[in-house]
């Protein structure tokens, strides 16, 4: 049995957007939101919540990245440009620090806790005449993750919870291009960062949830991706599920767009297709299940191999793919453009093969079942030249038949090892 919460970012963003996530809420799926003080229309999103504020927990969404500052520009003069909008993305707020002197580096500090506490003080201050107040925090784009951002955060007044943005490594084979885009790299830096951050938090007084479900397939979350994430959740554990399923409308986010905002992101049509998600009885069912104790079957042993065969078709393509482009178009050496795409098309095959393929969700000993799965290619690779070597040189036979027969014993082998030994759990 596991706590599941599934909160709705960019709450107060727009009337539209408020409109769609109060809907969720209302259909008991959704179980909190997370309000953006700098959202177009935050005062309709403090005013249509309180009748549900029994229904749905509150979060701030602590914004550095999109929309106009709350602050003064004179105050904050290295967050914002010359009319208030935000200057920095996350990765930009994050090196322009790194790479400062000693004393910007604690005028960033400064102007970076000051903007915090003023994001939290204007909803305080909203909720405060409907008796309700608020004491958790999270962060727009998972701001709030960099390190001397969250050193701020941990020193904001009246904050009992805050979320660690860091994911557990799973596959949904509905969103193969999620493993290979920018969420994926994001997914990396934000564990790596959750390690430090939890650490922190948890000296500070702080809680937080145990997993948090949202960032691989931020944006695009779908049903086939929130049950593989499921899976990695341990019993006991409390998971936090992050969603955009706010709807904006064309006429909105005026003031956004005369900033660095990525309005396309908010108008995409996967905004409907998560509101459509998170109002479904289908995810209603499924963390019901996951709320009750309930586990996933093994994948059945066809499936398996059907996925086998598929992940293979995959690799090879990956691997020709690459090869092509490597040494034809870019002109390397065949040597070296060969290695290279067998260097990539072997963590694309232990990818497929481990979360796909034998459904092992586990991030326990993932280093040694990497260790494992190179040992037994490496082997592969000798045994098939020593196996055509012998079926030919020895036996006479055709070396196009040899090879095949190789391969196919050398195949059968492969999923035996790999479903018994490397991925077994």
């Amino acid at each position: 049995m596991i706590r599941i919460d599934v909160i709705a970012d960019d709450y107060g963003l727009s009337s539209a957007i408020n409109t769609t996530i109060l809907e969720c809420i209302d259909q008991g799926v959704l179980t909190g939101v997370s309000m953006l003080a700098n959202g177009e229309a935050l005062e309709d999103a403090v005013v249509r919540y309180v009748p549900r504020a029994n229904l749905a927990s509150l979060a701030v969404h602590l914004n550095l990245t999109e929309g106009k500052a709350l602050s003064p520009s004179d105050m904050i003069p290295l967050l914002v440009d010359g009319v208030g909008n935000f200057r920095h993305s996350v990765a930009s707020l994050w090196l322009h620090y790194v790479y400062a002197s000693s004393a910007v580096k604690a005028q960033y500090r400064a102007q970076v806790g000051f903007e915090l506490r003023a994001q939290l003080d204007r909803i305080r201050a909203l909720l405060a005449p409907h008796n309700l107040s608020v004491s958790a925090v999270d962060g727009h784009q998972h701001a709030h993750m960099i390190p001397f951002v969250f050193d701020e955060v941990l020193t904001l007044p009246g904050i009992s919870r805050v979320r660690i943005s860091a994911e557990p490594w799973y596959f949904a084979p509905s969103s193969f291009g999620s493993l290979i885009g920018v969420h994926a790299f994001a997914r990396i830096v934000l564990s790596f960062l959750g390690r430090r951050n939890r650490a922190l938090a948890r000296e500070a007084g702080l809680t937080a949830p145990d997993t948090f479900l949202g960032v691989m397939h931020s944006g695009r979350m779908t049903y086939a991706a929130v049950r593989a994430g499921l899976t990695q959740v341990a019993s006991g554990h409390h998971v936090e599920i992050g969603v955009h399923p706010g709807i904006a409308t064309e006429t909105e986010l005026i003031r956004w767009r005369e900033g660095r905002a990525d309005i396309a992101w908010h108008y995409s049509p996967w905004r409907a297709r998560e509101h459509a998600l998170v109002c479904s009885n289908d995810l209603r069912e499924l963390l019901a299940a996951y709320r009750g104790g309930a586990s996933l079957p093994r994948l059945p042993i066809v499936r398996m191999v059907l996925r086998y065969l598929v992940s293979g078709t995959i690799v090879a393509a990956v691997d020709f793919s690459l090869l092509y482009l490597f040494a034809e178009i870019f002109g390397w050496w065949y040597i070296a453009a060969a290695t290279a795409a067998l260097m990539v098309a072997f963590f694309v095959s232990f990818t497929l093969q481990k979360f796909w393929t034998f459904s092992d969700r586990s991030t326990h000993g993932v280093g040694t079942q990497l260790k494992l799965f190179l040992i037994m290619n490496v082997f592969n690779l000798a045994a098939n030249a020593y196996l055509l070597h012998l079926l030919v040189e020895e036996y006479g036979m055709w070396y196009m038949a040899a090879e095949f027969a190789i391969l196919l014993a050398i195949a059968a082998w492969s999923f035996l090892i790999m479903r018994f030994v490397i991925f077994r759990s």
